[in-house]
């Protein structure tokens, strides 16, 4: 099929339109005829990608979470459609399971290419520039890697941390209920966001100030979800 549409062009199109041609009607009607058929073959297609029927797949609740899953799954997305999956995705990520997103996004950015992360990230940025900590912050620090924290723009990526700071400072950790009391949010923070985030004084300061506090409740936050991150 593909090298009979190169044929298509090659020997029916472009003498067309570089030479002056006069078809008769019944030549124009075997193009047109012939045009008509493969337009149909190629409608039928298995390999025709369809984005909103490929998503259901991702948001599915059988979802297999493992890597191997999530790699074959973005291996059937073509080379042209990985931004705007992975858009629609952190568009629509209320709809799935977090944990299965990160494996998603996890493999997809694996494939996307310099150009992508831009389309991909200037969406980030500008879901993020209005958000409050009490709305889905935390989605965005678990399905997105935490590797390419950077990419989100710079005056959004400072404003999320102050945010995460100040939900930090207040953390506190019920150790006899074994839950969390202050500071959940701050929680969701990895190893390599804290290596990307910019005044990485400021969060050494909290996390050390929080260790020399008399409260048990804000060492054993520390303890619990800073430690091994530290």
């Amino acid at each position: 099929m593909q090298e009979i549409l190169r044929g298509l062009y090659t020997a029916i199109r472009n003498p067309r339109s570089h030479d002056k041609t006069n078809d008769s009607k019944e030549e124009a009607d075997s193009i047109i005829y012939f045009i008509g058929y493969l337009l149909k073959v190629i409608d039928k297609s298995k390999v025709n990608f369809e984005e909103e029927t490929f998503l259901t797949r991702i948001f599915d609740k059988y979802y297999v979470k493992n890597k191997e899953y999530s790699a074959l799954l973005v291996n059937e997305i073509p080379k042209r459609k990985r931004a705007n999956i992975a858009i629609s995705v952190i568009l629509e990520r209320k709809k799935g399971d977090l944990r299965n997103l990160r494996y998603f996004i996890d493999a997809l950015f694996e494939k996307l290419e310099a150009s992508d992360f831009l389309q991909v990230y200037k969406v980030v940025s500008e879901e993020l520039k209005y958000k409050n900590l009490d709305e889905d912050i935390h989605s965005f620090l678990h399905i997105l890697p935490p590797r390419y924290w950077d990419k989100v723009e710079r005056v959004v990526k400072m404003r999320i941390e102050s945010m995460l700071l100040e939900n930090v400072k207040s953390g506190k950790y019920d150790a006899s209920n074994k839950k969390c009391k202050l500071g959940s949010i701050g929680t969701w923070i990895e190893t390599e966001h804290l290596m990307k985030f910019e005044n990485i004084d400021d969060w050494t300061y909290c996390i050390v100030n929080k260790l020399q506090e008399f409260d048990e409740e804000e060492k054993v936050y520390v303890e619990k979800y800073f430690w091994e991150n530290l």
